[in-house]
């Protein structure tokens, strides 16, 4: 087992270790770039060391890949507001990754500092286990534009049924309905039926892990310095046995040519809290990376927890609370329940705050907008921790329901 590491001093040595150690075995005409990918466990299982290959967040589980166009449909179905600017599948299918659909696609980012914060993260499953921060090479030649052919037929992958995706003909005519789906986007987009040999290349390509640029439409994408690995798949649809071997690097045949694991660097379990107070001082929060609920109130409500408080005073006193939400002044009493309509940049959103017995507020957020609905939610959090108040915080999307919640006990 190797070492771990137990501060941020020791990663970024062990870093460029293996960095410079890749360097001096490498050609000096070979032309690829580094990029890093942070787990917070090891997802076979055990605190073993994690081996090369990984898989995207949709094959870690049959009733996902298998049902793919089913999650497709419903998130799209229950939330389409959201995708409205998104012109390309692409696009879809980052955002819906960004909240947390199983996907093909896997994060990776130039940030190795970024990478660590995701290595150290605590949350239930990853609580006791050792983080890792995996160094990746992608050649340039498997380092794509979101307007590639490889990507835009990969992205549209999720609208085939795995019956519909026949990878044994030998003709490449397997991919009609394939080519059909990526057509609406594209109507210049060749068909296999009618173009063997192009359908035959892509039957090839589709069966490879690629790399590409997204559009930074999103705070998320641009805050992690981010790159997707895009994983196609095999026959009707069955995940690819995706090494990230080194051996693997110059084979053609192999779904993972020309990207490949170098290694990787292990984060102590013990230390991972500590690790990311020291990310702080780099310009490393947590709620800057992720600026929806999720992040922001865990990384708030960890602060806040440290510290316990009573409310008797305030109820005592009949306290008017004041909370800004940029430039919206909305004022609140110790009423049993109070309702405010909030309008920003267009946005629209209502909050209710509400007495909890003696315990506290409840504030709820909604919106059709989560991630609008979210930072209103933050902003009162914030507001209410300034005060030393104890709160339990809801953030509710007007169509995908709660999201997620957070109680904070004074």
């Amino acid at each position: 087992m190797s070492k771990a590491c137990e501060s941020v001093t020791e990663i970024v040595q062990e870093v460029q270790r293996i960095l410079g150690e890749d360097r001096r075995n490498s050609p000096k005409d070979e032309k690829a770039t580094y990029w890093f990918r942070g787990e917070g466990r090891n997802h076979d299982g055990g605190n073993d060391d994690i081996g090369t290959g990984f898989q995207p967040y949709l094959y870690r589980n049959e009733g996902w890949w298998k049902n793919e166009r089913r999650m497709y449909e419903e998130a799209l179905r229950l939330n389409v507001a959201s995708f409205a600017e998104d012109t390309r599948m692409s696009e879809r299918i980052a955002r819906m990754q960004h909240y947390q659909l199983p996907t093909r696609f896997c994060d990776i980012s130039n940030n190795a500092l970024l990478s660590t914060l995701f290595a150290a993260d605590e949350s239930d499953e990853n609580k006791g286990r050792d983080g890792f921060v995996r160094i990746i090479k992608v050649d340039d030649k498997k380092m794509k534009s979101f307007t590639s052919d490889i990507i835009i037929a990969i992205s549209h992958l999720p609208l085939v049924d795995t019956k519909n995706l026949d990878l044994n003909d030998v003709n490449g005519r397997g991919l009609h309905y394939l080519t059909y789906e990526i057509a609406n986007e594209r109507p210049s987009f060749y068909s296999a039926k009618d173009n063997e040999e192009l359908g035959r290349q892509l039957q090839e390509q589709i069966q490879q892990v690629w790399a590409f640029r997204p559009i930074m439409n999103n705070r998320r994408i641009r805050a992690q310095g981010g790159a997707f690995l895009a994983f196609g798949c095999g026959h009707n649809k069955k995940p690819l046995d995706a090494t990230f071997a080194p051996e693997d690097y110059k084979d053609k045949t192999k779904p993972t040519y020309g990207i490949k694991q170098i290694g990787f660097v292990r984060i102590a379990a013990g230390k991972k809290e500590e690790i990311r107070k020291q990310l702080r001082h780099f310009g490393m929060p947590a709620e800057d990376v992720y600026p929806d609920l999720t992040e922001v109130c865990k990384c708030i409500g960890k602060e806040f927890k440290k510290g316990e408080t009573t409310m008797s005073k305030y109820y005592t006193e009949g306290m008017i609370e004041k909370v800004v939400t940029e430039g919206q002044e909305v004022r609140f009493s110790l009423a049993p329940a109070e309702k405010f309509f909030i309008e920003r940049n267009g946005e629209k959103g209502i909050v209710f705050i509400e007495k909890d017995g003696t315990v506290g507020w409840n504030v709820r957020a909604e919106s059709v907008d989560l991630l609008f609905a979210s930072k209103i939610a933050a902003d009162i959090l914030s507001q209410i921790k300034r005060n030393n108040l104890p709160v339990r915080i809801y953030c509710e999307d007007g169509n995908l329901g709660k999201v997620t919640s957070l109680e904070i006990n004074g």
